[in-house]
């Protein structure tokens, strides 16, 4: 009888430590799943700010004209490897197309295909005072977006973040 109990014992701790082990396994699946939303919102935000800044490095003496910055930029090197850069066009985290065009003293940055949760942050920290204008969708702010603007203007699906700079 000793024999049999202690193989019961062994079967229950080894259940017990299975089901343990399942639920930490499902504790890191969704760790890594809200950390991915997180990183990729960031990620958005850090591609345009690196965006503004190499084509700020681009002006000319008379301004940026009307060119189209993007194969500059991707020809310079200025694009981290880590975004995808296709046939010379640049796409964010969404696959949205971002273009980058002159507007004469400053340039204006088009962010396509974003979803909701990723616009209201990318508008918010890209959109700031810094900014001749921000448009989301079809709504235009002059100066910095606040969150409620942003979660006003953007919807659910897709949506276009325009960004025109003063300089």
């Amino acid at each position: 009888m000793k024999f049999m109990k202690k193989g019961i014992s062994n079967i229950t701790d080894s259940i017990s430590a299975l089901g343990i082990t399942v639920l930490l396994i499902g504790a890191v699946l969704a760790a890594v799943t809200i950390a991915y939303y997180l990183l990729n919102s960031t990620s958005q935000v850090t591609l345009l700010t690196s965006v503004i800044s190499e084509t700020r490095n681009l002006r000319n003496s008379d301004g940026y004209g009307t060119a189209d910055y993007v194969p500059a930029l991707v020809a310079g090197g200025s694009i981290a490897r880590n975004y995808n850069v296709t046939n010379g066009k640049i796409y964010n985290k969404s696959g949205g197309l971002i273009t980058i065009t002159g507007n004469g003293l400053g340039f204006i940055v088009v962010d396509n295909g974003e979803p909701q949760r990723d616009c209201v942050k990318v508008a918010k920290s890209i959109g700031t005072a810094d900014m001749a204008s921000t448009q989301i969708n079809s709504t235009t702010i002059t100066g910095e977006v606040t969150a409620a603007d942003a979660a006003t203007a953007c919807v659910d699906g897709n949506n276009t973040l325009t960004f025109t700079t003063k300089s």
